[in-house]
C-alpha cells in the first residue's frame, strides 16, 4: 500500500474560513456562505493512498453544515468500519453542541468540516489523521486532529507501545526529541507557558497517544491548551524514524521501517531533522502576537481570477514608498517579502506596509550567497533576525517565509515548521539585461518555459503568485502598467495568505509547503534569484 502523492496548483481566497464557519445573521450572507461551503465540499480533494477510497456526508440544507470525509481501506473491512463509526460519532457529538447552540443563537450557521490524511509506512503501516474543524453559532473556530495506526496485514491498530520497544525507556527518548523540535515552532514559542510545556511533553504515553507513522518520521499532535496556553491552538512535531530506530519495537521495524531500512537501522544517520510538520492557514488565522492572515471579503474564490504580486529583496528607502503608492492607486495588494537587515534599516516603510493592507514576509537576514550551503539551524536563525526587525517595526512577527533564491528541500521545510513561499512565475526582472519597464512589463504578460537560469520562468495563472524585486527601479516603474493591464483581463489580487485560504476553498490541497509549481516548468521556485 504504497502512497500516492497528488500535486496541485494554488489557487485563491476567502472573505470568510471555509473549514470552520458561522454566517452572520443576514439571509444574503448565510446563503452566499451556505453556496461557498458546498463548493468546496465538492471540490476538495484529499491526499490518497493505494487501496484507500473516501467515504462522504455532506449536508447543506438547514442552520447546519455538515462536510465529512472518511477512509474506506480495501480489504479490511474491520478496519474501515471502525473509522467510519469514529466519523459518525465526531458527527453526532457535533450535532447535539449544534443544537444547543442554536437554542441561544437562532439565526447562524454552524458548520463542521471534517477531512483524513493518510500516511503509509515503507512496510505498509497504514496511519490515519482526522482533522476536524468546527464552528458553533458565536464561539470562536476549533480544530480537533485525531490519529490512529493500523497494521492492515493483520487487521489491528497499534499502539505507541506496539511501535517501540517497551522493554526500553522508549518515553524518555520520545520526549527529549519532541521537546527539542518544538522549541524551534516560533508560534509555541511566543506563547511558551514552560509548566504548561513541560507537563504536556513529560514522558508519559498519553503525552504522545496522537500519533501518526509517515515513511520517514512520527508525527505527534498536541491539542490546544495541552502544551501551550489556550487560545494559541494545536500542535504538530515530527521526529525522523533514524533517531528513533534504536528504540523501535523489534516485532515491528520493518513494517516500520521497510526490510532494507530495518536492516540498515542503526547506522542510519539523521540528515535533516523533521521539526514542526506544518503552520497551516488555520493557525495563521488565530494566532495572538503575529500577523493574521488577510480576510478574502469581496472575493468568490470560485469565481474571480486572482492573482499575488510578490516583492522580494526590499523595503528600499525611496522605491518601496513609490511602488505602495503604484498600489494604493491601483486598489491592488502584495506580499513583500523583506531582507532582515533592510527591515531593520527602514522601520518606518516596514509599518507603512503593513498599515497599508499588505502583508510581510521574511526573506532571510542578508540574503547570503551562502545560504544553499546554511544548515538548517542557520536558516532558521537568519530567518528568525528577519522577524525580530518584522516584529520591531510592527509589533507582530510573521509566518511566512521565502527563501533566497527558492533554495530550500521539503525535509528542511518540515524541520523549520514554517511556511516557505516560492512562486509561480519569475519574469527574472532580477538580470541585468532585462532592467527595463517595457521588458519586465512583456516578460510578466508572455511568460516563458524557464529554460535557462536567466530566461523567463513561467505563466500568468489563475491562482499564480508572480516574483518581482523592489530594490529595482525599472521593475517598480513596469509595475502601474502590468496592474492596470492584468486588472483589464479580470484578474483580483490577493495577498499569500487569502491565496491559501482560497486554495482550502477550492480544494486545492498546497501542503505544509508552499511550493508553487510554474505552469510550464516543473522547476520553478527552485532556480536563481537575486
Amino acid at each position: 500500500m504504497k502512497r500516492k502523492w497528488i500535486a496541485l496548483f494554488a489557487a485563491a481566497a476567502l472573505a470568510l474560513p471555509l473549514a470552520a464557519g458561522c454566517a452572520g445573521n443576514g439571509t444574503g450572507d448565510m446563503e452566499a456562505y451556505r453556496g461557498r461551503f458546498e463548493a468546496a465540499a465538492v471540490s476538495r480533494q484529499l491526499d490518497s493512498a493505494e487501496g484507500i477510497t473516501s467515504g462522504h456526508i455532506l449536508e447543506t440544507e438547514g442552520d447546519t453544515l455538515v462536510s465529512v470525509d472518511y477512509p474506506v481501506v480495501a480489504n479490511a473491512p474491520d478496519i474501515s468500519a471502525e473509522l467510519k463509526a469514529f466519523a459518525e460519532n465526531k458527527l453526532a457529538e457535533f450535532r447535539a453542541s449544534a443544537d444547543a447552540a442554536h437554542g441561544e443563537n437562532k439565526d447562524g450557521l454552524c458548520s463542521l468540516t471534517m477531512t483524513y490524511k493518510p500516511y503509509v509506512t515503507e512496510g505498509n503501516l497504514l496511519s490515519i489523521k482526522f482533522t476536524t474543524e468546527s464552528e458553533l453559532a458565536g464561539q470562536a473556530a476549533a480544530e480537533e486532529v485525531d490519529a490512529f495506526v493500523y497494521d492492515p496485514a493483520a487487521g489491528k491498530k497499534l499502539a505507541l507501545s506496539d511501535v517501540f520497544d517497551p522493554s526500553q525507556d522508549y518515553l524518555t527518548q520520545v520526549a527529549q526529541a519532541a521537546q527539542e523540535y518544538l522549541r524551534r515552532n516560533e508560534v509555541l514559542l511566543k506563547n511558551m507557558d514552560e509548566s504548561l510545556f513541560t507537563q504536556g511533553t513529560a514522558p508519559e504515553e498519553a503525552n504522545y497517544a496522537n500519533f501518526v507513522l509517515a515513511p520517514d518520521k512520527v508525527l505527534f499532535f498536541f491539542g490546544d491548551g495541552t502544551i501551550a496556553p489556550s487560545g494559541a491552538g494545536s500542535f504538530e512535531v515530527g521526529v525522523p524514524l533514524a533517531r528513533l530506530a534504536g528504540i523501535l519495537n523489534a516485532g515491528n521495524k520493518e513494517a516500520v521501517l521497510g526490510a532494507e531500512q530495518a536492516a540498515a537501522a542503526g547506522t542510519a544517520q539523521e540528515t535533516a531533522p523533521a521539526g514542526p510538520a506544518e503552520t497551516d492557514i488555520y493557525q495563521i488565522r488565530q494566532r495572538d502576537g503575529f500577523m493574521t492572515a488577510k480576510s478574502i471579503e469581496g472575493i468568490d474564490p470560485m469565481g474571480d481570477k486572482v492573482i499575488a504580486l510578490t516583492f522580494d529583496d526590499g523595503p528600499h528607502e525611496t522605491l518601496t514608498p513609490k511602488l505602495l503608492d503604484i498600489l494604493k492607486e491601483n486598489d491592488a495588494v502584495a506580499t513583500f517579502f523583506m531582507l532582515g537587515q533592510n527591515a531593520e534599516k527602514y522601520p518606518d516603510i516596514v509599518k507603512r506596509v503593513y498599515d497599508e493592507g499588505h502583508e510581510i514576509g521574511t526573506h532571510s537576514w542578508n540574503h547570503t550567497k551562502e545560504w544553499p550551503n546554511l544548515s538548517v539551524g542557520e536558516k532558521l536563525d537568519q530567518y528568525t533576525r528577519a522577524n525580530d526587525a518584522i516584529e520591531a517595526a510592527t509589533g507582530l512577527r510573521t509566518l511566512i517565509d521565502r527563501p533566497p533564491g527558492g533554495a530550500i528541500t521539503k525535509e528542511e521545510a518540515a524541520s523549520i515548521g514554517r511556511e516557505q513561499i516560492i512562486w509561480s512565475m519569475d519574469p527574472k526582472d532580477w538580470v541585468t539585461d532585462y532592467r527595463d519597464p517595457d521588458i519586465i512589463y512583456s516578460n510578466v504578460m508572455n511568460g516563458g518555459d524557464g529554460g535557462g537560469a536567466k530566461e523567463v520562468e513561467g505563466y500568468l495563472s489563475d491562482g499564480g503568485v508572480i516574483l518581482s524585486h523592489d530594490i529595482h527601479e525599472t521593475t517598480v516603474n513596469a509595475y502601474d502598467r502590468i496592474i492596470k493591464e492584468l486588472k483589464s483581463r479580470g484578474y483580483k489580487f490577493v495577498t499569500i495568505t487569502q491565496m491559501m485560504q482560497i486554495a482550502e476553498a477550492r480544494g486545492q490541497d498546497m501542503g505544509g509547503f508552499k511550493f508553487y509549481s510554474a505552469p510550464a516548468a516543473d522547476s520553478a521556485g527552485q532556480g536563481e534569484e537575486e
